[in-house]
């Protein structure tokens, strides 16, 4: 053999033992425990502790020790250094851990992420989540939230509490039931919800002015395509696997659409015009009912819509007598009819009722029960051309054959439905086309008797009837409509419990409820009420009473009557004199009378215990700070904006204190160090005369915000060790002079 051989030998037997080595040096490594030290929030500096623990929440709920890449997760107190996160002036802001397939493994499901303020980018798509989508309202800041390909189930939730929201994609989920109202997202870009199973037709997204792409391909929606004409930024649609029904409806607004997907419906009539998209680079309308319209040119698409048959030059319509709408039992007669330049010849017209095929140029239809009844009439040529119309007859409730309640009550159901235009309701499921009113949507019954109405936020216009037949009625909500004239008597309803009439521009004085001895809840504020507020003292069982955001003048009046009263809302009124004595109140929770023209002294609170939150800024208060120590519940104290003096009082003996706010008074003294309150999240003291050393909060650690600038002559302590989040904040103060 050749001395190379050998030299190459050597080497590969050399490698050999050396590869046997390292194998059993990881092996020996395996059997050894590797302790870690597991993340200390308390220690942390980068961030809150709040936040920390928020991190941590996820890590543990999504099996964070599994995913493929956590470095730094739970291992180390920088969690601004772990795998996914940003910082930005202390606080997280973004959280990616979504990564192209196979992702991050994170298995298990979302927490809430409460704790986590600054947050404005969430990306968790590409895992193996499960469960439903948390409420994310604790993330007031996110713009941007990624969820898709996870396997997420139920309904989508409410996103309102997201003003800012930019970019939401959940696609590729388990999530059911119908898209909900997104129109509170005005700063929404991107909505991706395809490949769920979301049902019901398309919303209307006409509040989402900014909206670039919207996709909910690959779903079970149906219903016709709503108006897209007033989103002008729109970019891309795709509708695609849907059973979308009716015209492709006109385009020509969207100037800057590009892509259009609408294939694998049941869409029928005539392609519109792409001529005012000039941006359009894909279409696909494919396997759909449609057809070309023959005097529209379709310029660079012709060649895509070859396979396309014309539509017959015809316009097949029918005429529905005696009339298309009227009480069940109703019956119609149908005449078809053509244009008068048609000069083909129809070999057959065909009736489409109620799953029945009839056929004819004439026909009737009897409707027993009430109903919406879509009728179709399908008309063919000679030439194997078709030309299909449809029209709806409406037969409506007919209360004498109701077997649900009474007819009195249904009745009164429909006067609510007809004086606030419950054809233009948001949601009106059954009214006045069922025979079912304890299924109507929003309306509950027992034995055979109407006992709720919830409409709230549901588009009602118009004025109130009286609900004078509905005597066992217990709750009534009627909030966020835009319901109009005076607040109607409710006295035949005396075993209304819950009245909930807020959000509306209702007008007039709040009219008398002493004949409703068991209402606990009253809410009519943000409306346009007027005059004093009146007397309660009928109504014992009151535990909510709300009038804040009218135009109510007057003092405010003794509610003594009212013993079981847990919250009491004034604010936002033009209410006068001085805070009366609420020591009759002593289940009083929530007191809110802030934005109005009291005047004098704050009362001493001490009867009232349970007390939480106290609201009294922007009045003309004057004196010093009560004495609140006996209130041991209190987290929130709003006094702001008044004329208050005198020294900052010792809070000491308010354990739960979150919230203090006394800012733009006339406060004078130093800053106490607030020892005893270390819950504290909120200090605003600013616009007042404090003087003397700016304490370091040591004591506050769970302190997210404190305003001190503006009026003080405040110093720093050269001997205080403030938190580095402070240190910007406080450098506009000058050093205290060393004594």
């Amino acid at each position: 053999m050749s001395a190379l051989f050998w030299i190459s030998w050597r080497i590969f037997m050399l490698l050999l033992r050396l590869s046997c080595f390292l194998v059993g040096l990881g092996v020996y490594l395996g059997g050894v425990s590797v302790v870690q030290a597991a993340t200390d929030c308390g220690a942390v500096t980068e961030i809150s502790q709040i936040e920390c623990e928020s991190l941590l929440q996820l890590y543990q709920s999504t099996n964070g020790a599994q995913w493929l890449h956590n470095n730094g997760w739970n291992v180390t107190n920088t969690p601004c250094g772990w795998f996914g996160v940003t910082c930005e002036n202390n606080g997280v802001t973004e959280i990616d851990l979504g990564l192209s397939s196979p992702g991050n493994n994170l298995t298990g499901t979302i927490p809430d992420f409460q704790g986590l303020p600054w947050l404005h980018r969430l990306e968790l798509d590409n895992n193996q989540l499960t469960g439903a989508i948390p409420d994310l309202s604790g993330l007031p800041i996110l713009q941007t939230l990624e969820l898709s390909w996870n396997q997420l189930t139920g309904a989508i939730p409410d996103f309102s509490g997201l003003p800012q929201l930019q970019i939401l994609w959940l696609s590729g989920n388990q999530l059911t039931g119908a898209i909900p109202d997104f129109s509170g997202l005005s700063q929404l870009q991107s909505l991706f919800l395809n490949g769920n199973q979301l049902t019901g037709a398309i919303p209307d997204f006409s509040g989402l002015p900014q909206l670039r792409e919207l996709a909910l391909y690959d779903n079970k929606l149906f219903g016709t395509i709503p108006d897209f004409s007033g989103l002008l930024n729109l970019e891309q649609l795709n509708f695609s696997g849907n059973q979308l029904t009716g015209l492709i409806p006109n385009l020509q607004a969207l100037s800057n659409l590009q892509i259009l997907y609408f294939s694998d419906n049941q869409l029928m009539g005539a392609i519109p015009d792409f001529s005012g998209l000039p941006k359009l680079l894909w279409f696909d309308i494919s396997n759909n009912q449609v057809c070309k319209n023959p005097n529209i040119k379709y310029s660079k698409w012709l060649e895509q819509l070859s396979a396309f048959q014309n539509c017959l030059p015809l316009s097949a319509g029918f005429t529905v007598s005696p009339r298309q709408q009227g009480k069940a039992p109703l019956t119609v007669h149908l005449d078809a009819n053509l244009s008068a330049d048609y000069k083909g010849t129809i070999v057959q017209y065909k009736w489409t009722i109620e799953g029945q095929t009839l056929s004819g140029l004439q026909t009737s239809a009897t409707f027993t029960t009430a109903g919406e009844y879509p009728i179709v009439l399908t008309v063919t040529d000679n030439h194997g051309g078709t030309a299909t119309t449809q029209k709806t007859v409406t037969a409506t409730t007919n209360c004498q054959v109701v077997m649900d309640i009474s007819p009195m009550e249904c009745e009164s159901l429909l006067q609510l439905y007809q004086s606030t235009e419950g054809a233009n309701w948001d949601k009106n499921d059954g009214w006045n086309v069922s025979e079912t009113p304890c299924g109507w949507y929003g309306v509950s019954c027992k034995n055979r008797h109407v006992t709720q109405i919830d409409l709230t936020s549901n588009n009602l216009n118009g004025s109130l009837p009286d609900f004078g037949r509905l005597s066992r009625l217990q709750t009534l909500l009627l909030s966020e409509n835009r319901l109009t004239g005076v607040i109607p008597d409710f006295s035949a309803l005396p075993q209304l419990q819950t009245l909930v009439l807020s959000e509306n521009r209702l007008m007039g004085a709040i009219p008398d409820f002493s004949a409703l001895p068991k209402l606990h809840t009253l809410s009519v504020e943000g409306n346009l009420l007027t005059d004093t507020i009146p007397d309660f003292s009928a109504l014992p069982r009151l535990q909510t009473l709300v009038l804040s955001e009218n135009r109510l003048t007057g003092a405010i009046p003794d509610f003594s009557a009212l013993p079981k009263l847990r919250k009491l809302s004034l604010s936002g009124n033009e209410l006068t004199g001085d805070l009366p004595n609420f020591s009759a109140l002593p289940k009083l929770q929530r007191l809110e009378i802030e934005r109005n023209q009291l005047t004098g002294a704050i009362p001493d609170f001490s009867a009232l215990p349970q007390l939480q939150a106290v609201y009294l800024s922007d009045n003309q208060l004057t004196g010093v700070i009560a004495d609140f120590s006996a209130l041991p519940k209190l987290r929130t104290l709003d006094i702001e904006r008044n004329q208050l003096t005198g020294t900052l009082p010792d809070f000491r003996w308010l354990p739960n204190l979150l919230v203090f706010a006394a800012g733009d008074n006339e406060l004078t003294g130093a800053i106490p160090n607030f020892t005893g309150i270390s819950k504290l999240q909120v200090l605003a003291l600013s616009g007042n005369q404090l003087t003397g050393a700016i304490p370091d909060f040591s004591d506050l650690p769970w302190l997210q915000m404190f305003i001190l600038k503006g009026g003080n002559k405040l110093c720093k302590n050269p001997s205080s060790n403030y938190a580095k989040q402070w240190r910007a904040q406080l450098e506009e103060f000058p050093t205290c002079p060393i004594n």
